[in-house]
């Protein structure tokens, strides 16, 4: 027996011993191995306290159920757990102690009695390090008498890879809450945030990561709520570090709960330099005595409550005070830091590493944690992955980021998302508010460091139009952060989402810069329009002819000649800005309380990036200005004037020595302004005022005391025609001027004064009449007889503005074929409907239409037949417009080519200033002398028988009645038979 026993263990020396004296590649664990003793041979030392030990994995192809920890010294086991796939997570980690020694095995039933057979021992340490190490194994059996012994048939040693279960540190795995406090108030297991009190600071003077919270008096962190801890009477323990501002300051370092008439707080505070306070049930408190602490230097504080009446207090590791706190009855309604429960006595100065626990911490426990401190130069990797807006770069909160692993974390205030005991990886971010769009990182984050990336909210494309409408395509768009360009109409750019008037410039070759703005939603990448774009700036100002004052609250429109285009503008000040396109364009101004003249047009040429000033000068409405000059010279009468208004109902009188008067406010309605003065005969003027007119009323005033006195009657009943308006013209500096106005009386008659051997200009005019214009050089008779013609025309109403009418041709032909044109137009787009019917000998034409510019209306050849003297095409034509109401005129066309027609006959209609006895002396005259030319020549017969040719000439123009050729005919046979005898 004995040489194999020697043999034995010859194999056992050469085979085991190389791998007995391994280490593992972590420095935490060592084991040793020699002999087949359990205590000697199998173990693994521990050589780092507080290791938490979460379960234990097998390799692929192993079918042992059941995971072990093993006392060696007695074989009891520490922990167990079943398999699930090849992994064993015990139900609480396994706690650790300083040069202990343990086995792990694998075995095959739950019950861990003596007869129970383990095989499969492990050398292998699943610690936090995530390191694989090599697994060493013997098959081995525990007898009944407490000896391990090898199996039959099952010795041997091999080596098998396995892979790491994911334990942690103890005071990392049982921790209910830690607030790293690295520029956020995150917990590490994000079950709670504290929220910020007033606007707390971080610094990067820290003793765990890379920040510490940097308290004020006035700030501190709190939440609502303590998840995970059991209160009442449970154990707990707080740890944290604190520099302290002021050390001889009474603060609240940060706790607990709150108190209440059934619940206690757990906190600690300061005193004093040398005395800190750890408070519980209400009166019960335990007082510290620490040693002397100096400003502005860390320490490590833990307090901790054994749920038996009982607490402890530490400093740097050390335990300094134990003693009663009272039974307490723990709210877990909040959690603060540099603050009381009741948000008094703030603590200025640092915190860091925030630390609950829902269990009394032990003396080694603590001193680990105090021997442990990351600060700056963490071994265990963290993330802070910061997310900003593209556009304005703030930091954007509440955003969802996941790393590739899985682990997920929200953006804080600051736009972090904090991950801890992370390495570098991808991540992707969702935005649970449709705000952002989804961002997928291009780069890894740099491992203990903050690395910044920029999404974006909105990305719209922005097209842009001119003041008419038109879209341009090359252009360039400008925000606060970013500009591009396009040649095909839109423009891509970020904005900020869900805003309102975000700004955005857009320039254009020969534009000026423009300045819109638009709306954004979440996740947009919508189109928006930026409209009106222009090239040229037109400022309008309007002023008082006459007295320069300017005026306000006016409205109008411009107008496109090329284009067509136009809009309206209305302002309630003094000067409004117009902006418009290159081109001939007209400018329309309304002003209350004033007239519309031709002054209230302006019409120009405007060329790209130039500005132009419009300054509208325009008359009060219904207004006259009276200008009074000599009609000699034309030169003004700068002496005492008196001006007499008549009107219909009312008689004004007025007075001026400056030759000028202006006269406001009169109604619509027919004027006579009468003039006169000490050295200056009596003129009258007639003057129209209707729908806001305006007009200049040049007065010509003269000594002269000859008149001059006209009768107007109607051609065809002869009869007198009352308040036909008569003109007098004079020539002045060579223009026909208007020197007296008036209308006849009811006898037909008008006076007017003249001087003599001076050449005048008449004019009578009346609707329904043809008018009639004749010059007298000079003014021979004292009187005249003026017959008019009747005429269907009616006069248009010029107070209505913005139409045009134009129609053509003005004669037609008999016994032709004929054309017919008729415009109606509009500039500013106020027509409504217009049209005309013509009627002529032998049909009718006529058309219609409804376009706000109107436009011109044609009729094909038409022909016109049958006229006879005195036929007229008659014309009537209608318009209705949006600036006043329906209007309709009439008017009459002359027709040539009539058969009859006979120049001669012009003169029935007119007396040329000739009374009836001048034109019988004339005639007889005419027809004695041409009589007695014949007679001269020839015989006494033919010279009678011509002049009864030429008596009845006279006679059939009208040039004298048939009556007056008796006398005639008498004289012409007395002086026949005074030439025979």
């Amino acid at each position: 027996m004995k040489k194999y026993y020697f043999l034995f263990l010859f194999l056992f020396l050469v085979i085991v011993t190389p791998f007995a004296s391994a280490t593992t590649n972590d420095n935490n664990i060592t084991y040793t191995g020699g002999g087949n003793q359990l205590t000697s041979g199998y173990s693994v030392t521990i050589t780092k306290d507080n290791i938490c030990i979460d379960g234990i994995t097998r390799v692929a192809g192993e079918t042992a159920p059941y995971a072990y920890i093993i006392n060696p010294d007695d074989a009891s086991i520490l922990s167990s757990a079943a398999f699930s796939s090849d992994t064993a997570v015990f139900s609480s980690c396994y706690q650790t102690s300083i040069n202990e020694e343990l086995i792990f095995a694998l075995g095959d039933v739950a019950d861990a009695g003596n007869t129970v057979h383990y095989y499969k021992i492990s050398t292998t340490f699943p610690i936090y390090s995530s390191l694989t190490p090599e697994i060493h194994w013997r098959n081995s059996v525990y007898n009944n008498s407490g000896v391990w012994t090898s199996q039959a048939n099952s010795y041997g040693i091999e080596s098998i890879e396995t892979s790491i279960v994911g334990s942690k540190t103890l005071e990392e795995a049982n921790f209910i809450h830690l607030f790293k406090l690295d520029n956020n108030g995150q917990d590490y297991n994000n079950t709670a945030l504290l929220s910020d009190v007033g606007t707390p600071a971080y610094s990067t003077d820290a003793k765990e990561g890379v920040f510490s919270l940097d308290n004020t008096a006035s700030t501190a962190l709190e939440t609502t709520g303590a998840n995970g801890l059991t209160g009442g009477n449970s154990a707990m323990a707080l740890t944290f570090w604190a520099k302290q501002d002021n050390v001889a300051t009474a603060e609240y370092l940060g706790g607990v709960g709150s108190y209440s008439t059934t619940g206690t707080a757990f906190y600690v505070s300061t005193t004093s330099a040398t005395q800190m306070d750890v408070l519980g049930v209400t009166g019960n408190q335990l007082t510290v005595t620490t040693p002397t602490r100096t400003s502005g230097t860390w320490y490590h504080f833990a307090a901790v409550y054994y749920g038996n009446t009982t607490a402890a207090f530490y400093m740097d590791g050390v335990l300094i005070a134990h003693g009663t706190l009272g039974t307490q009855n723990l709210n877990t309604n909040k959690i603060t830091t540099g603050q009381s429960h009741t948000a008094g006595a703030k603590f200025a100065g640092n915190i860091d590493d925030f630390r609950i626990y829902d269990y009394a911490l032990t003396e080694t426990q603590i001193n680990n944690i105090y021997n442990n401190p990351n600060g700056t130069s963490s071994s265990n990797p963290y993330l802070y992955i910061q997310l900003q807006d593209i556009v304005d770069n703030s930091n954007l909160e509440g955003l969802t980021v996941t790393l590739n692993d899985g682990t997920t974390n929200t953006t804080q205030s600051d736009g972090i998302a904090y991950f801890y005991n992370s390495s570098t990886q991808s991540f992707n971010v969702t935005d649970s508010n449709n705000l952002y769009f989804d961002y997928n990182s291009t780069s890894n984050p740099t491992e203990n460091s903050t690395s910044t990336y920029q999404i974006y909210g909105a990305f719209p494309g922005i097209q842009a139009y001119n003041v008419e409408g038109n879209s341009i395509n090359n252009f360039n768009i400008t925000n606060a952060y970013y500009t591009n360009t396009t040649s095909t109409g839109t423009a891509y750019t970020y904005f900020a989402p869900n805003s309102t008037e975000e700004p955005v410039n857009v320039t254009s070759t020969n534009y000026y810069l423009y300045e819109g703005s638009i709306n954004t939603t979440g996740q947009d990448t919508s189109t928006k329009n930026i409209s009106g774009l222009y090239q040229s700036v037109i400022t309008v100002n309007a002023t008082n002819v006459y007295t320069g004052d300017v005026l306000n609250n006016y409205t109008g429109w411009i107008y496109n000649e090329d284009t067509g285009y136009n809009i309206t503008f209305n302002t309630t000040g003094n000067q409004t800005t117009l902006y418009a396109l290159e081109g001939n364009h007209t400018v329309f101004i309304d002003v209350p309380g004033y007239s519309i003249s031709e002054n209230n047009y302006n019409n120009q040429n405007y060329t790209a990036l130039n500005n132009y000033t419009i300054t509208f000068n325009l008359y009060s409405e219904n207004s006259v200005n009276v200008n009074i000059y000599k009609e000699e010279d034309a030169t003004p009468i700068l002496e005492n004037i008196t001006v007499l208004v008549e009107g219909t109902s009312s008689s004004d009188t007025f007075y001026t020595n400056t030759s000028n008067l202006l006269i406001e406010g009169l109604s619509d309605g027919n004027y006579t302004f009468k003039l006169s003065g000490d050295n200056w005969t009596q003129r009258s003027y007639i003057v129209t005022v209707a729908d806001r007119s305006t007009q200049n009323l040049n007065v010509y005033l003269s000594n002269a005391s000859d008149t001059v006195t006209f009768t107007n009657l109607d051609f065809d009943t002869s009869q007198p025609i009352e308040t036909v308006a008569m003109y007098q013209q004079r020539l002045i500096n060579d223009t026909w001027t208007t020197i007296e106005s008036k209308y006849t009386d009811i006898t037909g008659r008008a006076q007017f004064t003249h001087d003599l051997n001076v050449k005048y200009r008449f004019t009578a005019e009346k609707n329904t009449y043809e008018s009639k214009v004749f010059d007298l050089d000079p003014i021979i008779y004292t009187s005249y007889t003026i017959r008019l013609q009747k005429s269907l025309t009616v006069d248009t109403n010029t107070g209505l503005f913005d139409v045009s009418l134009v129609y053509y041709p003005k004669s037609f032909t008999n016994e032709a074929n004929n054309t017919f044109t008729f415009t109606f137009g509009s500039v500013g787009g106020s027509l409504q409907t217009y049209g005309y019917l013509l009627t002529y000998p032998g049909g009718t034409q006529g058309d219609s239409g409804s376009s706000a510019n109107g436009e011109t209306l044609n009729t094909g050849n038409f022909l016109i037949t049958g006229a006879v003297y005195g036929d007229y095409a008659n014309l009537t034509y209608w318009y209705d417009s949006t600036l006043g109401s329906n209007k309709t005129y009439s008017a009459q066309i002359t027709i040539s080519n009539i058969t009859n027609n006979n120049t001669l006959q012009d003169n029935v209609n007119n007396d040329y200033g000739l009374g009836v006895l001048d034109k019988i002396i004339i005639a007889t005259i005419v027809i004695i002398i041409f009589a007695g030319v014949l007679t001269l020549f020839g015989t006494a017969e033919f010279g009678l028988l011509g002049g009864l040719v030429a008596l009845g000439i006279f006679t059939k123009t009208g040039f004298i009645s048939l009556w007056a050729a008796i006398p005639v005919f008498i004289v012409g046979i007395l002086l026949l038979l005074r030439g025979r005898g």
